[in-house]
C-alpha cells in the first residue's frame, strides 16, 4: 500500500488561501534503470498541410547504471484509433548515470489536423530496449494542427473564432472553470452555461 498525504502546517497561511490538499492527478512512475527521462520527449511538427506533416522527436534516455548501455530506441506514432502509422528504431549509447539525446524525423502522409469540431491527435510511443529486455514505455501527444495558420478572434458581433470557424467561448472553456482551488480569492469571469 502507498500513502500520499500532504503537511501544510509549517507553511505560512492567509485568509486568502488556507487550503491544503492535492488537486491534480499524482502518478508513481516505475521504470527500468535506463528510461526515457521525466518529460524528456520533444515532439515538434515543423511543416503540416493537409498532403503531409514532418515530426521531429528529441528524446532524452536516462542510463542509472554505473555501466554504459547501448540499446535501441523504438518509436510509434499511433492515429487515434491506436492504429501504429509509422515506426522507426535508432541506436544509442549513453555512458554510466548520465543522459543522452536521440533524434528522429517522421513524414506523414494525408495527416487528420486538429480543429475545434475534429481535435484528433496523435500519439507518439517510445520504447527503450536494452538486448531483448524492454525497460521503459512513454506516451507523447503529437498535434496536428497548422499552426502557422492558426487565427484567434474574437468580436462583440461574432464571438470568438479559431481559424475563421465561430464558435462560442463557452464551448472551449474547461469544465473546471468555476473551480476554485487554484485561486479561491480570485473571481473568475466566465460561467459555464
Amino acid at each position: 500500500m502507498l500513502a500520499v498525504k500532504v503537511d501544510n502546517s509549517q507553511q505560512p497561511n492567509s485568509r486568502w488561501y488556507s487550503g491544503s490538499g492535492i488537486y491534480r492527478n499524482v502518478w508513481l512512475v516505475k521504470t527500468g534503470k535506463v528510461h526515457v527521462d521525466l518529460w524528456g520527449t520533444q515532439v515538434l511538427t515543423p511543416t503540416i498541410s493537409e498532403a503531409e506533416a514532418s515530426i521531429s522527436i528529441a528524446t532524452r534516455i536516462r542510463n542509472s547504471t554505473s555501466d554504459l548501455q547501448k540499446g535501441i530506441l523504438e518509436t510509434s506514432i499511433l492515429d487515434q484509433n491506436g492504429n501504429i502509422v509509422l515506426k522507426r528504431k535508432a541506436y544509442f549509447k549513453i555512458s554510466a548515470d548520465s543522459t543522452g539525446l536521440v533524434k528522429q524525423d517522421f513524414t506523414l502522409e494525408n495527416p487528420v489536423l486538429w480543429t475545434l469540431n475534429k481535435p484528433v491527435l496523435y500519439k507518439a510511443i517510445n520504447k527503450v530496449l536494452v538486448g531483448k529486455t524492454e525497460f521503459d514505455k512513454y506516451q507523447t501527444a503529437v498535434n496536428t494542427y497548422i499552426s502557422k495558420a492558426l487565427r484567434i478572434a474574437w468580436s462583440e458581433f461574432t464571438d470568438f473564432s479559431f481559424n475563421s470557424i465561430r464558435t462560442s467561448v463557452f464551448s472551449i472553456l474547461p469544465e473546471s472553470v468555476s473551480d476554485f482551488k487554484d485561486a479561491p480569492a480570485l473571481p473568475i469571469p466566465f460561467a459555464k452555461v
